[in-house]
């Protein structure tokens, strides 16, 4: 299948989130008996009363004041300004907090066909519709003639985040949203965009795009499935968990996609299989790759930490690597902590996009004129002594558009240069 939201399991799982608060726009029928700024001001109000009630330290960034103040300062904007600005409005109220899971849900109904990706080198555009192929590859220069730095520095204001990670993680799979652009007033017309890249050869290239229907998906002119030359971190995107035993290398690849039990084979079923590839195949090094994983439960896989703590063929210096990187977050971060704290693991890859200290476990606040959703943490989980942006890895790798373009893994290629081995394919 051809789809912007299959090249990576966590773009699904974003967008799925996103579909939940999807539905019929805010609209004027909504309103019929107040004008609709009076209705978004009650909205405004009710947030800012209950917010701090619901959630378990609301003040730790900005203070009740400032917060207040910011409020006041948007309710007093409410009437010059149109639905999608009120939405990015509140948006930006809503990650003023600092807390990257206390945020507001995001609507959308329309957006471009584009699926981006933030490399090293910049936000490039992986896939799209046969009919704009020409910019297909292409490094983002500009956005309706705004440079690109304006446009990620718009989205910095509206997107609850810790640390960089999260925003190169986040801002590439909203940017196509049509209600944003034209809520951060980047467009005038939410339907149409004109985007700018610097293509292959170097050469800019301007194309006029015309918003779709969101529904999650679209035919792109790339076949996103996977092939036998992609990398093994693109294989089994839908599954939560797999393994698989590398003969040649004398590796066990371990994807751990979601901290959730699957249905066809809860995790402790999984794990004894794991651990008796490990134990009954010529092999020297397991590989837990976390890159892609979200979060859910961690409890699930500590009793797997507990048993890899007394593994003697695998928990020892170069034998035990855990990758890591932008999209893992929460109750994933909490994993890629234990295993470096209670085994030999070495951590590789990118700095992760949640805090190894942060506020969780979600519940969600209802606003009754917009039926817009907020979500709000209730608790606060302190797991690391030193209180960092990020889980840090212990060897950085960066992913480059031609890695990505060549088919190349050099997080994957990290852990055989520490380990020397060949590079598996």
């Amino acid at each position: 299948m051809r789809s912007y939201i299959r090249i990576y399991s966590f773009v699904l799982a974003f967008f799925l989130l996103l579909s939940l608060g999807a539905g019929s726009y805010i609209t004027a029928s909504l309103f019929q008996d107040k004008p609709a700024h009076e209705k978004w001001a009650e909205d405004v109000d009710i947030l800012v009363e209950k917010l701090p009630e619901l959630h378990k330290n609301l003040f730790f960034k900005v203070s009740q004041e400032e917060f207040s103040a910011m409020a006041a300062q948007f309710k007093q904007r409410l009437p010059q300004l149109n639905e999608d600005e009120f939405q990015v409005g509140l948006s930006r109220l809503v990650a003023a907090v600092g807390d990257s899971h206390t945020s507001l849900r995001p609507r959308i109904t329309h957006a471009f066909p584009l699926m981006l990706y933030w490399f090293k080198e910049g936000i490039y555009v992986i896939n799209t519709l046969p009919e704009y192929k020409e910019i297909l590859y292409g490094r983002i220069v500009k956005v309706h003639n705004q440079p690109i730095e304006e446009v990620i520095k718009a989205y910095k204001e509206m997107i609850p985040h810790e640390n960089k990670a999260q925003l190169e993680n986040i801002i590439p799979m909203i940017m196509a949203s049509a209600q944003h652009l034209h809520g951060l007033n980047i467009i005038r017309d939410k339907n149409t965009m004109e985007l700018t890249v610097e293509n292959e050869q170097g050469k800019p290239v301007t194309v006029e795009m015309k918003a779709i229907p969101f529904v999650g998906a679209f035919k792109g002119v790339v076949d996103m499935s996977y092939s036998e030359d992609d990398p093994l971190y693109r294989k089994n995107r839908g599954q939560f968990y797999w393994f698989e035993v590398l003969e040649d290398e004398k590796t066990v690849y371990f994807k751990y996609n979601s901290c959730q039990n699957q249905p066809s084979e809860p995790f402790d079923e999984f794990s004894h299989k794991l651990l008796s590839a490990i134990q009954n195949n010529p092999v020297d090094t397991l590989v837990i790759d976390l890159r892609n994983n979200s979060g859910g439960d961690s409890g699930i896989m500590n009793p797997f930490i507990k048993e890899l703590e007394k593994n003697q063929k695998i928990n020892r210096e170069g034998s035990l690597f855990v990758i890591i990187g932008r999209q893992t977050f929460s109750s994933a971060i909490l994993n890629a902590l234990d295993l470096k704290n209670k085994t030999k693991a070495i951590l590789v890859g990118e700095p992760t996009g949640g805090k190894p200290n942060h506020f969780g476990e979600i519940k969600t606040l209802k606003l009754p004129n917009t039926h817009m959703v907020v979500t709000y943490s209730t608790k606060y989980f302190t797991h690391a002594q030193e209180d960092t942006p990020s889980l840090m890895p212990d060897i950085q790798v960066e992913l480059s558009f031609r890695d990505y373009r060549e088919k190349q893994d050099p997080f994957l290629e990290a852990v055989w240069s520490k380990n020397p081995l060949p590079t598996p394919k």
